[in-house]
């Protein structure tokens, strides 16, 4: 791997970061991955997984950069 794919890459990885900081859901989201088989096929399926990645993206803090 070289330089320019590492910065493309982190970059990439960003852009995810600032989605899953932004996105909202509705309903707490235990109670949207309980219930996952009406969850998956549902129209925010997006922001329930992107919620769900910025929940366990807090529960172990870790260095983008390094």
């Amino acid at each position: 791997m070289n330089a320019t794919t590492e910065a493309l890459e982190f970059a990439a990885v960003r852009s995810l970061w600032a989605a899953v900081a932004n996105s909202s859901i509705v309903l707490p989201l235990a109670v949207r991955l309980a219930d996952w088989e009406t969850t998956r096929k549902a129209a925010d399926v997006d922001d329930v997984i992107l919620s769900w990645l910025a929940s366990e993206a807090q529960a172990v803090p870790r260095r983008l950069d390094g």
